[in-house]
């Protein structure tokens, strides 16, 4: 009896396809599950790619760097703690990329900023979670900052925070205070806020003012104001 097992790697080709190039690196093998590259995403600026796979370590995903045209992949991230899921994205001027993973603590999920070069450890972004809570995966990113949602005081009750990339100073709480009940969306849910072009304010979904009641509220990212009902 034989066995066939698939490996998805990560290729690059010219328009013109006299030649493709593997850029994903040699892939963990596990006989079983075989390695792959789990999803990609190209910087704003098309020079690299960053990739997520088991290149290390089999079944043990991590966040990964390569440059465009083909070279030596380096890891962003540290190992996931339960070979989780991870989100990234990069930010605009294609020098870093945040990213969304269980690095720490199993199924705890956190905010990272790594070098897009690999240089230097990653920094964890996000205030100390007590225990259960969580960011959650919806995350924005600006050159500077991260904006995103996490249940920080009241358990499974979002709000909203921005944190400086190179966690020189702790996350600012930008969301409006809420009654009891409110929150901004549930943990699974996307699109409860976004940032306008210009990445100088949010606007957001909430029942912040009657527990229920979904209003649209904008504030600036840098905290510079208190939160305005909008509608």
């Amino acid at each position: 009896m034989s066995y066939a097992f698939f490996v998805l790697a990560l290729l690059t080709a010219p328009f013109s396809a006299q030649q493709i190039e593997k850029v994903s690196g040699r892939l963990a093998r596990d006989p079983e599950s075989g390695g792959q590259v789990a999803g990609f995403a190209f910087t704003p600026d098309w020079a690299r790619v960053v990739f997520v796979a088991d290149l290390a370590q089999e079944n043990e995903v991590q966040l990964w760097s390569v440059p465009f045209a083909g070279g030596t992949p380096v890891a962003l991230s540290s190992l996931s703690a339960t070979g989780g899921a991870f989100e990234y994205r990069c930010t605009p001027g294609s020098d870093r990329v945040v990213y969304y993973t269980d690095q720490d603590q199993a199924n705890q999920y956190e905010l990272y900023a790594a070098a897009l070069d690999g240089c230097g450890a990653p920094l964890r972004l996000n205030q100390t979670l007590p225990s259960g809570r969580d960011t959650c995966a919806d995350f924005r990113v600006t050159s500077t900052d991260v904006v995103y949602r996490a249940d920080v005081l009241v358990a499974n009750h979002f709000e909203l925070f921005r944190a400086p990339l190179d966690a020189g100073s702790a996350p600012v709480r930008l969301s409006a205070p809420m009654v009891a009940g409110g929150s901004l969306g549930l943990a699974y849910q996307r699109d409860v806020f976004e940032l306008t072009p210009a990445g100088d304010r949010a606007v957001y979904l909430a029942d912040a003012l009657v527990d229920g009641r979904i209003e649209l509220f904008s504030v600036p990212v840098d905290g510079s104001a208190s939160a305005v009902r909008l509608n």
